[in-house]
């Protein structure tokens, strides 16, 4: 997943993977609804799906594991996408 997500532009700032089952990855672009289809359209392959019960969300098939994009704020011009395993939760 992590090379993925490199190659769709994300920048890897905080990697607790192994400590808290946690990754965050910042983008400059936009988390809109065009965004999230190009993502999709490159981790389905991989098992992921979007969640239908949230907005900006997909789960994993199999693992259950969780990716969530987020809104930058005043300071962030993209937004952040959080990959969470599952039981980190």
């Amino acid at each position: 997943m992590h090379e993925i997500l490199l190659s769709h532009g994300y920048e890897l700032v905080d990697d607790a993977w192994e400590a808290r089952g946690h990754r965050t990855y910042v983008h400059d672009g936009k988390a809109d609804n065009q965004h999230m289809a190009q993502l999709e359209k490159k981790i389905r392959p991989a098992g992921w799906v979007r969640a239908q019960d949230q907005m900006r969300m997909f789960r994993h098939k199999t693992t259950s594991d969780i990716i969530e994009l987020e809104p930058g704020g005043s300071k962030i011009q993209g937004h952040f996408l959080h990959h969470m395993k599952w039981e980190s939760m």
